[in-house]
């Protein structure tokens, strides 16, 4: 039996819930009873009858069952021997490292950049004059002065 190739809801649907539930679409087109890798993803570039939209939710449903399973398996390795230990530890990072890339705002690691300063600061600010030029104002900061951006 030859696997399909055309669109059908069935197997758009079958896809999508699979997907939702962890498995990649690599390794959903590898059953037979699936179309390829190369027949899906004009479905999804073209958005075939929405697929592309039912995708992109499957895949955010995909990295919550992801993050669940990160859980599970820290949770089912206590107590494992060491070689158990790391194969844990390498799935688990798998998985982070699958999400994180999936949906880095939501899921990757935040980074947070703070600068103090502290003393006397020396600033230069140069305002554009008419002409090309630019007028050099001079002066020493002693505080920190929040301002709010123009609109």
């Amino acid at each position: 039996m030859a696997k399909p190739t055309v669109y059908r809801e069935d197997l758009a649907e079958e896809i999508l819930t699979q997907l939702a539930l962890g498995k990649s679409l690599a390794s959903i087109c590898k059953d037979r009873r699936m179309p390829t890798y190369r027949s899906v993803i004009p479905w999804l570039v073209r958005d075939f009858r929405g697929f592309a939209e039912r995708y992109w939710a499957a895949r955010r449903a995909q990295c919550i069952h992801l993050s669940e399973q990160i859980i599970t398996i820290a949770d089912e390795a206590i107590g494992a021997d060491m070689a158990g230990a790391n194969v844990a530890k390498l799935r688990c990072d798998a998985r982070k490292w699958t999400l994180a890339r999936m949906d880095s705002g939501r899921w990757g690691e935040q980074i947070a950049h703070q600068h103090q300063v502290s003393g006397r600061a020396e600033i230069n600010i140069y305002l554009p004059q008419k002409g090309g030029e630019r007028r050099l104002i001079e002066g020493v900061a002693t505080k920190v002065v929040e301002t709010a951006e123009a609109d």
